[in-house]
């Protein structure tokens, strides 16, 4: 079911990934290289434009934090990936600055 990988390019010393787009792709999990400074990352989407990305936030109120590790495959839960279902651009942000930077791949599926 997983149509492929996307990857977010986090340079070294910074906190932001490229911007990813979404055509009719739903994001089910995160792939993390063996360098990963950051143990949580946050998520910016937009629905139209890649320049007016905004942080997500859940239901609760609270900005989407995943957390995260080094080597792992992290899945989403059904709540995470509804929450992005409307999202066509995507852009990570590491909670630390990647002193070596990093590039942490977006496992996603095509929309049917």
């Amino acid at each position: 079911m997983i149509t492929g990988t996307y990857p977010a390019t986090v340079a070294v010393g910074a906190t932001e990934s490229n911007i990813i787009s979404l055509d009719n792709l739903a994001v089910v999990g995160l792939m993390t290289p063996s360098a990963l400074s950051s143990t949580a990352i946050t998520i910016r989407a937009s629905s139209s434009t890649m320049d007016k990305l905004k942080t997500v936030y859940g239901a609760t109120g609270s900005a989407l934090s995943i957390t995260v590790a080094a080597s792992r495959f992290i899945g989403f839960t059904q709540d995470i990936t509804r929450q992005l279902s409307g999202a066509r651009y995507i852009q990570l942000v590491c909670g630390s600055t990647e002193s070596a930077g990093a590039i942490i791949d977006v496992v996603a599926v095509h929309l049917v």
